[in-house]
């Protein structure tokens, strides 16, 4: 039986793997949307979590609120889809339109995660953080969601150019969760977990 794609594949071949970062982002949608809220104003998670999960918009909380969170579930909800390919200066500029941002020239913002974020951090955090996970996903490196523990070292970590350090320490990997302190190094090297 000939598939879709013709010259005898079969029709599963037509549809393209799934990567484990992808699954995991897309598994913490609210905590990155919620991570990311958080680098502006403090927020209660239910607000956010009742908004990414469930679409409704919580009861006696403000407007203002309730817009930023469909503004940034809108930004990440785009990243998870077209982190396919190569951020592209279109990816930044659709990123900046959901978010409300200005759009900075395409050719200021490199591909990779860690240039995207080392070029936008300074001004503007959130379109850093989308544009970021963009190019890790792509990547297949790993998910940046920006905890409080997590930010303590940024900027030192960005000061130094140090990616490395921002690597092992601020992204999270499939199967390791947002907590993990390497002690899933022994699970990595027999093959359980996976990384590029």
């Amino acid at each position: 039986m000939e598939g879709i794609q013709g010259k005898g594949t079969d029709m599963t071949s037509a549809i393209p793997p799934l990567s484990p970062v992808l699954l995991l982002a897309t598994d913490r949608l609210d905590d990155l949307v919620w991570r990311t809220i958080g680098l502006e104003r403090d927020m209660p998670y239910s607000a956010v979590r009742s908004v990414v999960r469930a679409n409704i918009a919580p009861p006696g909380r403000p407007v203002a609120e309730t817009e930023r969170i469909y503004a940034l579930y809108s930004a990440f909800r785009g990243m998870l889809a077209r982190s396919r390919h190569p951020l592209a200066g279109d990816d930044v500029a659709f990123y900046a339109a959901c978010l409300g941002s200005a759009a900075p020239q395409p050719a200021s913002v490199p591909a990779d995660g860690w240039g995207a974020l080392r070029a936008l951090w300074p001004s503007d955090r959130s379109l850093a953080v989308v544009c970021c996970n963009h190019g890790l996903i792509h990547e297949g490196t790993g998910v940046f969601v920006p905890a409080p523990a997590v930010l303590a070292g940024l900027d030192a970590m960005m000061a130094a150019d140090d990616r490395k350090a921002f690597l092992e320490e601020c992204v999270s990997l499939p199967g390791t969760g947002l907590t993990w302190t390497g002690e899933g190094e022994a699970y990595r090297r027999a093959g359980l977990i996976w990384r590029p």
